[in-house]
């Protein structure tokens, strides 16, 4: 999962730095990483991700939209998990 976040960038981020970044909502200064995290990854890997490191999903989702506010980037399947899962509780 990492190599595909990592793959076209210098600096590599760990699964710590990735995991705070989501939970704080604040992809700075692993923006690039972040984005790729929410694109370039399928829905179900980044909520396994997430849930292995302790990302809730309100977390995630809030990650998700600053990273999408910053960057323009969208996942419609992401955003529809997200739906799924706010109607679903």
């Amino acid at each position: 999962m990492l190599g595909t976040v990592n793959a076209p960038l210098k600096r590599q981020i760990s699964a710590s730095d990735l995991s705070r970044c989501l939970v704080s909502a604040d992809p700075d200064p692993w923006l690039v990483h972040v984005a790729a995290y929410f694109n370039e990854l399928s829905t179900d890997l980044i909520l396994e991700f997430a849930h292995v490191h302790d990302v809730d999903g309100a977390q995630l989702e809030r990650a998700y939209a600053a990273t999408r506010s910053r960057t323009g980037m969208v996942n419609p399947e992401l955003e529809a998990r997200f739906d799924a899962m706010a109607h679903s509780s």
